[in-house]
């Protein structure tokens, strides 16, 4: 099905009035920012099956807050521990969590001598909750975590 098609369109407008289900599960979010369609979310119509494949098909690019991505990835991860997914979805899961980690560590690292705002900042550490998250709540990365964590200088 091409992003032209009347089907696409359909999904598309429905998930204007927020019907996302059909949208996040059918379209990758690449596709529609090629095409230049941009979503406007409304993030409490998000529940966990939404925001499983809405983080396996990318939208995460379209939330600039961190605290939005982070709340997705939690949705979406207790999803697929209380629901049948299959092993290419789990496998697209783990590789855009895993990826996104990579990403805060990073962040955290280069971050950690400045002053922040934020609630995190405020309230924790970024990188002890994300690995506190990832540890009790990703096993399948776990291994993968701890080389990762003992290859870095912290």
């Amino acid at each position: 099905m091409t992003l032209g098609s009347s089907k696409k369109k359909q999904v598309i407008l429905k998930s204007q009035f927020g019907q996302y289900l059909e949208l996040v599960k059918t379209i990758n979010y690449d596709e529609l920012a090629q095409a230049g369609i941009s979503i406007a979310f409304n993030f409490k119509g998000i529940n966990d099956e939404i925001a499983f494949y809405m983080v396996i098909h990318g939208y995460l690019t379209a939330f600039d807050s961190d605290r939005q991505k982070e709340t997705l990835i939690r949705q979406a991860n207790n999803y697929r521990l209380n629901n049948d997914v299959t092993v290419e979805d789990l496998d697209q899961f783990l590789e855009v969590v895993w990826d996104d980690y990579q990403v805060r560590m990073e962040a955290s690292r280069n971050s950690e001598n400045k002053s922040d705002n934020n609630i995190i900042a405020r309230h924790g550490n970024n990188q002890k909750l994300w690995n506190h998250f990832m540890a009790e709540n990703i096993p399948e990365l776990e291994n993968k975590r701890q080389r990762y964590l003992s290859s870095q200088e912290w």
